[in-house]
Formats: structure tokens, C-alpha cells, sequence
């Protein structure tokens, strides 16, 4: 199995809504789940759910994204890179900058001529407040009540994200959606070869296309 991020999984889904709902573009919304545990060897088991929640998608059986990574780079997934570790640059703002290369399915960017000088997807942004829990894993959250009414508590997050699909990146943010730019905990900028609803690879003339896999 391929080792993946949310991001890229992301971005193929909101590719095959746009090729299902007419006239898709604004803002689609939805909530999501991260479970982390890290081993004694430091090795962390990640899996992640998001779920759109827009009624322009509600019909559609492909609206919840979600994988589980047993060896995961960050977070949310693969940073594609395992030399540079998604090559993080802290800037003038405070925010630590991450780089996500695509990993996802999409055969006709995968089999493209300039796919392999444009396999950069976007740059993570992960603002102050959030950047110690980003890199050392640990925040808490309900993830069930058992039968004697006891909570359980695993290492995880909870939230909401927003896709722009006009100025094409997902902003993420913890707590209730009411209060969604104040609790911005990271902001994913995608590269102007990824718009979400017009992304820009060259076919190859006599190559056969690389099929998709599941996970």
C-alpha cells in the first residue's frame, strides 16, 4: 500500500464531486476526526476521517474521506518526501511551513509529462498555537462512552474544515464549527498546478496512463 496524506485524498475527491455536481465552486464544509497513538519506538499509528457535510455532495457515496497510516509522517498523513520530512520552514509570522507532495490516484496526473516537476501539492501552514501539538502528537478527546456511562479518552483531535474551492486551500480548525476562525489551528495552500477545479498537467503522447489503487 502506498503511503498517503488527507491532502491528496482530499484533492481527488473534491475531483470526482466537481465532475458530479454542476456548477461546483465556493466553500465546502465539513468535520473530521484524527486518532494518533505512538508506539515505544516512536512510531506513530495515525488514522483520519473527514466528512463533507455540504448538501451539494450530501447525495453522493464518496463524501467521507479517510486512511490509516501505520508508520504516518505527520499528522495527517505522508509528507512524500523522507529525506526532508516535509522540508519545515519557520517564518516571519510565527507559522511553521510544511511541504506535501501528491500521492494520491488521479491517473491522468500521475501518467502526465510534467508530473514529476509538479508532484509539490501545497504548503501546510501550522499556526503557533498548534505547533507543539503537531509535532509531539498529544491532545485529547471523547471518542466514546462505554456501557457503565465511563468516558474513554484517546490521543486525537476533533474539528471542522472548510474547502475554498475560488482560492483553492483547506483551512482546519478544532472546536465548534460556530467559532471556526478563532479555533484556526492550520491552513493548506495549494499549488497553482492543483486547482481543485482546473488543475493544469500535460498529457503524454504514447504513454500508458497509471491505473488508480485503492487503499
Amino acid at each position: 500500500m502506498a503511503r498517503q496524506n488527507i491532502f491528496s485524498k482530499i484533492y481527488d475527491v473534491v475531483g470526482a464531486m466537481d465532475g458530479a455536481v454542476d456548477n461546483l465552486d465556493g466553500t465546502l464544509e465539513g468535520k473530521f476526526t484524527i486518532m494518533r497513538k505512538t508506539n515505544r519506538k516512536n512510531i506513530s499509528n495515525t488514522k483520519l476521517t473527514f466528512t463533507f457535510n455540504d448538501p451539494r455532495v450530501s447525495n453522493l457515496g464518496f463524501k467521507k474521506v479517510s486512511f490509516k497510516e501505520n508508520s504516518s509522517g505527520s499528522l495527517f498523513g505522508d509528507f512524500g518526501d523522507d529525506d526532508q520530512l516535509g522540508n519545515p520552514i519557520k517564518v516571519k509570522s510565527g507559522n511553521m511551513k510544511y511541504d506535501y507532495l501528491y500521492n494520491g490516484v488521479n491517473s491522468d496526473i500521475l501518467s502526465s509529462c510534467n508530473f514529476s516537476e509538479n508532484n509539490l501539492l501545497l504548503k501546510l501552514a501550522v499556526f503557533p498555537k498548534f505547533i507543539e501539538r503537531f509535532q509531539d502528537k498529544d491532545d485529547l478527546v471523547r471518542v466514546k462512552v462505554n456501557k457503565k456511562g465511563k468516558k474513554k479518552f484517546k490521543p486525537g483531535l476533533v474539528g471542522n474544515f472548510r474547502v475554498n474551492l475560488d482560492e483553492n486551500f483547506v483551512a482546519i480548525a478544532t472546536g465548534k464549527k460556530n467559532k471556526f476562525s478563532q479555533n484556526l489551528i492550520a491552513r493548506a495552500d495549494l499549488e497553482d498546478s492543483y486547482d481543485f477545479l482546473n488543475s493544469n498537467f500535460e498529457a503524454c503522447d504514447n504513454i500508458v496512463p497509471v491505473d488508480s489503487f485503492s487503499s
